[in-house]
C-alpha cells in the first residue's frame, strides 16, 4: 500500500511500518552503503501487541524472552 507522508510503499500485511526519509549515506569502499534515516511516520495495527514482535539479532530469531531459531555457520 502507498505511504502517507513520503512517496514509498508499505507492506499491508505487516503490523508495523515505518516511513523514513534518508538524511545521510555512508559509502564503505564500494562494498556496501549504509543509509541513515529519519522516521517521519509510524503505522501500527490497532490489535498489535509488542510481544508479537519477531526480531533477528546475533544470528537468532527471537520473540520477547524466547529464542525461536539459531542460524548455524557463516
Amino acid at each position: 500500500m502507498k505511504g502517507k507522508v513520503i512517496d514509498t510503499v508499505l507492506v499491508a500485511e505487516c503490523p508495523v511500518n515505518l516511513e523514513c526519509r534518508v538524511v545521510h549515506e555512508v559509502e564503505f569502499e564500494g562494498s556496501h552503503r549504509w543509509f541513515v534515516g529519519e522516521v517521519v511516520a509510524a503505522h501500527v495495527a490497532e490489535d498489535y501487541q509488542r510481544d508479537q514482535a519477531l526480531m533477528y539479532w546475533m544470528r537468532e530469531y527471537r520473540r520477547v524472552g524466547q529464542v525461536l531459531l539459531t542460524i548455524k555457520g557463516q
